[in-house]
């Protein structure tokens, strides 16, 4: 149990009941049936000070506004003290592959006492102690970590983090310091598959969304380290490939898609003609009804039930327009021939070149066999590096121009045009 901290104030003490679902231990409850209690974060700060004197993070970890929003350095496992946030610092057990044969502790989960105290979240939820969770986590703790966290020991959740943070976060605007609510446990399972989508690492328990991504970084991933079981060797995705992935409609139902979807064009031509005739039927109505001098006959024409009996009949006026159909994104699938492997090369001709107007000695290497999605984020990574290598002083580098979905198949990549970054457009 908890050594850390000193005794606090009456005030800050609560009594839970013995008969609520907290689990209490025998020495820890009173006569009356009740058992001492006291909030997290009424001792965070003293929890901090004295993990911060026997143990010091090797590499500067980020934290909030706030005095206390740093997160206590915590040296079980030993390595935990390194980790950083570049990808030769990432927490070691992050590069394993698959969950496979890790063994998770098996040691007893206690609830958390401090000095007879039973330790309670904001919602005055009872904790628990985890050997490797830090006794105080910053409201910055990065995706990595949590999601080093979440591996190390599959009996934790979010919420174990969440109680260990800041009830309140500070945060600075122009110089005026405000507070806003601790953050939810969506944050923070969102920050660890942003992580792990980031860099090219999967999800090592089913999530909504996770297939598309775990499916991707196993279909590029190189031979040798998945044999392996670890993705250490290998390279964070870029953006342009995460966006990718992420598109709605692939794998979907195109009526569920946003209109960047692969059903696009059908779409976009479908709604266009149903609005023209709409639009053509009632101009024709309106113009009978002026000449009729029938001011009954103009208003039923402007009525809402007009509008109904139009949306109504439009599918049936449309019978030529195309049935949505799944069609997954082609940009994703890895080529099987030759044919599609140049097809490809060709696809990356006007963003290689792009990039060579800008770095006149731009000239990337490409791997086979791999999706156009995965070479264009393989030709932004290395213009990436070479633009921030020549222009340290000007920032991040720009990003290339790229083909936005197409219809059939890879061969069929000039039906499609260049994405320039003059509109928002995702990929």
């Amino acid at each position: 149990m908890s050594s850390y901290g000193t005794e606090a104030t009456e005030e800050a003490e609560e009594t839970i009941s013995q008969d609520s679902e907290i689990g209490n231990e025998e020495e820890h409850t009173l006569p009356d049936g009740h058992v001492k209690a006291i909030r997290h974060e009424y001792i965070r700060a003293e929890l901090l000070r004295v993990a911060e004197a026997s143990h010091q993070w090797t590499h500067p970890q980020p934290q909030g506004e706030a005095a206390d929003d740093r997160t206590a350095p915590v040296a079980f496992p030993a390595d935990q003290l390194d980790w950083g946030w570049t990808r030769d610092l990432y927490p070691p057990i992050n590069f394993v592959l698959r969950k496979g044969e890790y063994k998770h502790p098996d040691y007893e989960v206690r609830l958390w006492y401090h000095k007879g105290r039973l330790v309670l979240d904001r919602d005055r939820k009872p904790m628990r102690v985890f050997h490797h969770l830090p006794v105080v986590c910053s409201s910055k703790i990065p995706g990595g970590h949590i999601e080093a966290l979440m591996r190390l020991d599959d009996r934790m959740s979010y919420s174990d983090i969440r109680g260990r943070m800041p009830p309140r976060i500070v945060i600075k605007s122009k110089g005026v310091a405000r507070e806003k609510p601790q953050i939810g446990t969506n944050a923070l399972s969102a920050a660890a598959r942003s992580f792990r989508e980031a860099t090219g690492m999967l999800s090592w328990n089913a999530r909504v969304g996770s297939d598309a991504f775990n499916n991707y970084i196993l279909a590029n991933l190189p031979a040798g380290l998945k044999a392996r079981n670890t993705t250490r060797g290998w390279r964070d995705l870029t953006k342009a490939e995460i966006v990718t992935i992420r598109e709605p409609g692939i794998g979907t139902r195109p009526a569920q898609a946003r209109k960047w979807s692969s059903a696009d064009e059908a779409r976009r031509k479908r709604e266009e003609n149903i609005e023209k005739r709409k639009a053509a039927a009632n101009a024709e109505r309106k113009k009978a009804a002026l000449n009729d001098e029938s001011d009954d006959d103009l208003t039923s024409l402007d009525s809402d039930d007009t509008e109904e009996e139009e949306e109504d009949g439009s599918e049936s006026e449309d019978e030529d327009a195309p049935d949505f159909i799944d069609v997954p994104d082609i940009r994703l699938t890895i080529p099987s021939t030759a044919e599609e492997i140049i097809a490809i090369h060709d696809a990356l001709v006007g963003t290689i070149e792009q990039a060579k107007r800008i770095l006149r000695d731009f000239a990337p290497i490409i791997h086979e066999p791999h999706s156009y999605a995965w070479q264009i984020g393989n030709v932004q990574q290395q213009f990436d590096a070479k633009y921030q290598a020549q222009n340290p002083d000007l920032g991040k580098a720009p990003t290339l121009m790229h083909l936005t979905p197409w219809l059939g198949g890879i061969q069929d990549w000039r039906s499609t045009k260049y994405w320039d970054g003059s509109i928002e457009y995702p990929i």
